[in-house]
C-alpha cells in the first residue's frame, strides 16, 4: 500500500515508467527555505493535520490522477483508481500547500537533503493519514507498523532511493530502458510459462525423454505462440527460428491437449 501511495504522488502508474530527473536550482531552492530536518516534519505534520481549502493545484493533481489511473491498465492504475478523492485531496492539498509544483524527490541526490527529507515527511505523514482513514483498506493494509516512523521511513527509502533510484539510473542511460529491460522480462516469463505447460503435458501423454527434452529449454519456445489468458484455443503464431515445423506441431498440440484438460 505504501508503494502504491508514493506511486500516486509521483504520478507513476507503470512498471515501465522511471523518476524524472530532478534540477538543481529546484532542490536549491528548498535548502534555502528549511534549515533542519526537524524543521520539516514538525511543518508538514502541520499542514496534513490543518483544515484548509483545497487548492487549485491540488484539485488539478487529483484530477490528472483520476484520469490517468482511470485510462492505465498496469494493476498499478486500477489499484490507484480505487483511492477515494477525498485521501487523494489529502495528499496534494498537502504538496501544494508545502510549496512544491510537484511531489518529485532527488532520487540520485543526497537522501538526508533537506529537499528530499521534505518530500519523505510528505509520503509518510499523508500515508499515515489516509490508511487510517481507511483509505487502503481494501489492499487490507496492515496497520499495526503505523506508528513505527522508523520503519515506515526504511521501507520508504528501500523503494525510493533503492528499486526507484535503479530506474532511473537504467533510464538515464537509455530512453526507454526500464520499459525494454520489463519486455525482456515478460518475454521470458511467458516462454518459462509455455515450457512447463508443455513440458509436463508431453509427460502425461507418456512421450519419451527424448521428445520431453526438445521442451526443456526457455530458448526452444516463442513467448508470443500462445495467449495464456485467453479462454478456449488461440494461436498468436510467431515462427520459433531453428525450430523444426514438426516439433512446432508437437507442441502446439500438447498446448491443445493442456487447454482440454482444464475446461
Amino acid at each position: 500500500a505504501f508503494h502504491l501511495h508514493i506511486r500516486i504522488l509521483w504520478g507513476l502508474f507503470s512498471q515501465d515508467q522511471a523518476p524524472p530527473p530532478v534540477s538543481e536550482s529546484t532542490t536549491a531552492n528548498f535548502q534555502e527555505r528549511f534549515q533542519s530536518s526537524d524543521d520539516v516534519c514538525t511543518h508538514i505534520e502541520n499542514l496534513v493535520s490543518s483544515a484548509m481549502p483545497n487548492s487549485e493545484a491540488a484539485l488539478a493533481a487529483v484530477a490528472a490522477v483520476q484520469k490517468t489511473s482511470f485510462m492505465g491498465r498496469s494493476q498499478i492504475a486500477k489499484d490507484a483508481n480505487r483511492i477515494d478523492e477525498g485521501h487523494l485531496l489529502i495528499m496534494f492539498n498537502a504538496i501544494a500547500n508545502v510549496g512544491l509544483i510537484r511531489w518529485q524527490p532527488d532520487v540520485l541526490g543526497t537522501v538526508e537533503s533537506m529537499y528530499n527529507a521534505l518530500h519523505e515527511h510528505l509520503a509518510i505523514s499523508t500515508f499515515k493519514t489516509v490508511v487510517t482513514a481507511f483509505g487502503y483498506t481494501f489492499m487490507n493494509a496492515d496497520l499495526s507498523f503505523i506508528t513505527n516512523y522508523s520503519f515506515l521511513m526504511k521501507l520508504y527509502r528501500s523503494f525510493v532511493f533503492g528499486f526507484m533510484a535503479e530506474q532511473a539510473r537504467k533510464e538515464g542511460k537509455a530512453a526507454g530502458g526500464v520499459a525494454m529491460e520489463n519486455g525482456r522480462r515478460n518475454v521470458y516469463q511467458r516462454c518459462n510459462h509455455l515450457r512447463k505447460i508443455r513440458v509436463k503435458q508431453l509427460k502425461d501423454d507418456g512421450c519419451s525423454k527424448h521428445v520431453v527434452r526438445l521442451a526443456e529449454e526457455n530458448e526452444g519456445h516463442s513467448e508470443d505462440e500462445h495467449d495464456p489468458n485467453h479462454d478456449g484455443e488461440q494461436y498468436l503464431i510467431c515462427a520459433k527460428e531453428g525450430r523444426n515445423p514438426v516439433v512446432s506441431s508437437l507442441f502446439h498440440l500438447a498446448d491443445s491437449r493442456y487447454q482440454k484438460a482444464f475446461k
